[in-house]
Parts: C-alpha cells; sequence; structure tokens
C-alpha cells in the first residue's frame, strides 16, 4: 500500500482544504509550524492554528507539522515548536518532522534541537526532512538515524517529468520513482518516505507531494 503526503503553509493562500485533500486519495498532510530562512528562528506561520484545525477536522488524514530548522537558537526553536502544538488541544495527535535543509545548519545545530525537544516533550517521536546530498555535505557523516530513526527523503524526479502538462498528478509523477531509492540509504537511514516533486495538482494548487510506503495506520504508528 502507499501513503500520499502533501504540504500546506501559509504560501498556498488557502486554509488547508483537508477534505478535497482526502478526496483526492492522500493520507497524511504536514504543515509548516514556523521557522524561515528569510524571517528567521522565531518565525510562525501565520496560518498554523486555522489550518490545524481544519486538518484535526479530517480522520481520514494524519495530521504532521514540521519546523524549518535554522542555525542558532536551537532550543529556543524547540519551545516554541512545542509551544505551537500545545495550541491546538491536541499535542498527541500529530507527527511532528524537523526540516533539515537550511545552509549554514551543522550537527550541533541539528543535536541540540533534538535534545531540546526529547527534554521538553519527554521523548515524543521526531522524524526528519533533509536530502543526501544536503545531509553528506553539512553533517560531517553523522548518523542521524540513532536520534531520529524515520526519514522523508527530498529526492526529486527528473524536472521534464514534474513540469509535464501530460502528467499533472502526483500518482503519474511518481512512475518516474526508481526503486534503488527506496534503499539508497545513508548514514543509519533508508527513506520511509520521498518527496518527489513539487509541482503536483493538489487540491487545485500546485504543491510538493511525497509518497510514503504502507498504511495509514502503520503510518501512524511509527511517526505520531
Amino acid at each position: 500500500m502507499t501513503v500520499w503526503a502533501t504540504d500546506w503553509t501559509h504560501w498556498q493562500g488557502v486554509r488547508v482544504p483537508a477534505k478535497q485533500i482526502a478526496d483526492e486519495g492522500f493520507g497524511m498532510v504536514k504543515l509548516k509550524a514556523g521557522g524561515s530562512s528569510r524571517e528567521g528562528w522565531s518565525f510562525e506561520d501565520p496560518m498554523f492554528q486555522e489550518n490545524a484545525d481544519a486538518l484535526l477536522a479530517e480522520p481520514r488524514l494524519v495530521p504532521a507539522v514540521y519546523w524549518y530548522l535554522v542555525p542558532g537558537h536551537q532550543h529556543a526553536q524547540a519551545g516554541l515548536f512545542m509551544d505551537l502544538l500545545i495550541n491546538t488541544g491536541a499535542v498527541e495527535k500529530w507527527a511532528a518532522y524537523v526540516d533539515v535543509e537550511q545552509d549554514g545548519l551543522k550537527w550541533f545545530d541539528f543535536m541540540f534541537f533534538v535534545e531540546a525537544w526529547n527534554a521538553i516533550t519527554e521523548g515524543k517521536t521526531l522524524s526528519v526532512y533533509t536530502s543526501k546530498r544536503f545531509w553528506t555535505a553539512n553533517m560531517e557523516g553523522h548518523d542521524g538515524s540513532r536520534a531520529c530513526p524515520v526519514l522523508e527523503e527530498a529526492h526529486w524526479v527528473p524536472e521534464a517529468v514534474r513540469k509535464d502538462p501530460a502528467r499533472p498528478y502526483a500518482s503519474q509523477q511518481a512512475k518516474a520513482i526508481q526503486p534503488s531509492w527506496w534503499t539508497d540509504g545513508y548514514v543509519g537511514w533508508n527513506p520511509a518516505g520521498i518527496q518527489f516533486t513539487d509541482n503536483a495538482l493538489i487540491a487545485g494548487k500546485r504543491n510538493v507531494a511525497a509518497q510514503y510506503l504502507g498504511s495509514n495506520e502503520e503510518l501512524r504508528a511509527r511517526i505520531v
């Protein structure tokens, strides 16, 4: 079985259409809580609470949330992330991710954030979104799976596929995923999910799409 996933942030410009996304066959939506390469570590997505309310009201979707990690203030970032989840009134329902792709991040930024998160949440599962290229270039060969065992890897299909007007849907573009990508492990990880496009038509918006192997129930058990 396959679980389809997408992201939703204030950049989409509208409240997350959770029912429509579920009707189109998706099983998980990741909302951005905060953190930003431009606005800085204390940035909060202005539509997070509104989007969270809508997502939690759709039982067919695994509700997920991510923090965009930037260098410095690691403990403050983890604390703000948790505060935003507490404000939803349903901390226990969320799958939480840390997005590791910002230029300048180093291993200690990642580990200090994870350590702070574990202390604040008493070990709530934290998954990682990153790419093999970024991790191997910036994390000095460290094994991230020891801290966060679940990985969603950025591994996009060719641009000609992503931008092909005859293949607007995630299910069409996903056919370009190579079987070897699922076992292309690095420093302890094989991906649980692969984000493979930024241009799939989802609920009328061009957006990222990811694929996870398994069922919704298996995904919930692993990452929530």
